[in-house]
């Protein structure tokens, strides 16, 4: 057949279906530094300090091994690998996974 190769089968191709990008729970009101996010947890009764998205989802952050990790509401956790990212409208705690909201 004249052109046959990959993708030249007569058929067409099916667009591949894009995800939307989900809600992702990441606004916290208030101007914290990782040292008092690791102080919250490190004090707290449960050693986990919890706190709402502004978006009203429920976070956790815990102290471990000297990492400070960041729980959603589903288990997700992501690890602050980056802490302390002054901006203008507040300070950034750059994770190593997205935590979405249920």
């Amino acid at each position: 057949m004249p052109g046959a190769g990959p993708g030249s089968s007569g058929e067409r191709r099916r667009p591949r279906r894009v995800p939307e990008p989900s809600p992702l729970a990441v606004g916290v009101a208030g101007d914290w530094s990782a040292a008092e996010i690791a102080t919250l947890a490190r004090n707290s009764p449960d050693g986990f300090y919890h706190f709402n998205a502004v978006s009203g989802d429920a976070l956790s952050a815990q102290l471990k091994g000297g990492n400070i990790y960041i729980y959603d509401e589903s288990g997700n956790a992501g690890r602050i690998t980056t802490a302390d990212v002054d901006q203008s409208n507040g300070v950034i705690h750059v994770l190593n996974s997205v935590l979405v909201p249920e």
